[in-house]
Order: structure tokens, then sequence, then C-alpha cells
């Protein structure tokens, strides 16, 4: 299992910080290209909440995500799962945690990343390419408070 943690200091409050991170039809809206997401679309029924549904298009393709935990405005879970041919080969598990700093927030992200079979083989690699992703998703978020 490869476990990463990161974590940016936002200038917005906790709540509007949530809202964006809640919002998974808006990804795109502030997602850059180098990221490995494209944005999500929501597969349940709105308002997002604890058992929403959706599908994130990720660069590899379809990844299956639900809304595991939420406690707003202050963590948000989110699991994904990627299969091939019926078979689940990765399992991710988003964690965000706001923390008030002032008028600001503190983000700290925890990303727990399964691989499975074959794909095991790549994980020095992966958790390369996912650190650097999990710092570009971040970075995004925070700049996305800046205009």
């Amino acid at each position: 299992m490869i476990v990463i943690d990161v974590e940016r200091d936002i200038d917005a409050p906790p709540a509007e910080v949530f809202a964006r991170l809640t919002d998974i039809p808006g990804y795109s809206a502030w997602l850059p290209d180098e990221s490995e997401s494209r944005g999500g679309m929501l597969t349940s029924e709105q308002p997002v909440g604890v058992g929403t549904t959706y599908v994130d298009n990720t660069k590899h393709g379809p990844e299956d995500g639900e809304v595991v935990e939420m406690v707003e405005p202050r963590r948000v879970v989110f699991r994904q799962r990627f299969s091939k041919l019926g078979l689940t080969v990765e399992e991710k598990l988003h964690t965000y945690e706001l923390e008030p700093q002032g008028d600001a927030t503190r983000v700290h992200h925890r990303y727990d990343w399964k691989m499975r079979g074959p794909l095991r083989i790549l994980e020095g690699f992966g958790r390369r390419v996912a650190t650097r992703d999990r710092n570009v998703v971040l970075d995004a978020l925070k700049a996305s408070f800046e205009d």
C-alpha cells in the first residue's frame, strides 16, 4: 500500500474549501491538465453526502467513486476503484481534513493507494507519480482561491 500525506494553507474559510472539494462535477474547472483526474460526474442524486457515487474520468480510464465519510466542513473521504475485466486492480482512499487557521484553512490530504495483482510491481514508480499528482492537485486547489 502506498500512503502519501500532503498539506497546504489556503486563503479561504473551511466552508468554502469544503464546498469546492465536494463539488465533484466542478473539479474540471480548477484541476490542471497535468493532474491524473479530468473531473467527475455524479452517478447518484445531489446533494453530495455519504453514499454519493460518481465516476472520476482519469487519464487511465474511468474510476468508480463514492463518498464514504463526510463531516461538514471539516472532513470528507472519497473511495475510488479502478477495474479491468470486472476485477478491481486499484483502490484509492482520498481523505481531506480541514483545519481553520483564522480566515484561512489548512488542508491535510492523505492518499491511500492499494494496487492489486500484477500492478503491484509498479509501486515504486507509482509512489513517485502519485506524490507528484497529489501535490499538483493541492496546488491547483489553493490557486483556485487566489483569483
